[in-house]
């Protein structure tokens, strides 16, 4: 694991450091260009760090999921009254014992999964999804004559799986059958390649 990797585990750092790339900002436009929320809607956010997309999503009953103890427990101080977080995986025990949601969120968590981890969350998070919701994704990935910032910046990256579009959608594919997904080269303050897919479970 290379240096920048290894100090963003604090969430200061890791505040700080997305804020300069503009990793919060690409967080913030995904949620406001893919998450049309509406009052009571419930909200998942599997992978949520130090919790800052619930102090964007109003009226909402947000619900925040991350194993990282020192994320949650800034979370918790700093977004407490806007959601609740758990220091936990989604799993089916999980899945079982709560309400179903609008929306599921995964900024920037994709790219650190392997394909078996990758195919069991998209398993469940169809499973958490009420008829009709939807699964919002947020990832870099990888492309021909890439911008060699952008590169370098994908290469530094703590996740070890950034996939190609296809890759990202092929695997998605074998749980949703509807996906949407949409290039945003302009969501970050530097280059970079950002892919969101819109996974959709059917009403019936």
């Amino acid at each position: 694991m290379n240096q920048l990797s290894n100090v963003l585990g604090a969430p200061i750092l890791y505040l700080s450091y997305q804020y300069l790339v503009g990793g919060i900002q690409a967080r913030q436009r995904c949620v406001q260009d893919h998450v049309h929320v509406k009052p009571g809607m419930r909200v998942l956010d599997i992978g949520c760090g130090p919790g800052y997309v619930a102090g964007w999503l109003a009226g909402v009953q947000y619900v925040g999921l991350d194993t990282d103890e020192g994320y949650i427990k800034y979370a918790r101080q700093r977004f407490g009254d806007r959601g609740e977080f758990s220091c936990e995986l989604m799993t089916d025990e999980y899945i079982d014992r709560n309400e179903a949601f609008d929306y599921v969120i995964m900024t920037g968590v994709l790219h650190h999964l392997d394909d078996e981890i990758y195919r069991n969350v998209m398993r469940l998070s169809y499973r958490a999804l009420k008829p009709g919701g939807v699964l919002v994704t947020l990832d870099g990935y990888y492309a021909d004559q890439m911008n060699p910032v952008a590169k370098f910046f994908l290469d530094q990256d703590r996740g070890r799986h950034i996939r190609r579009v296809p890759e990202y959608l092929k695997l998605a594919g074998e749980q949703f059958s509807n996906i949407r997904h949409y290039d945003h080269p302009d969501y970050f303050r530097i280059p970079y390649t950002t892919l969101v897919m819109e996974c959709s479970r059917p009403l019936v």
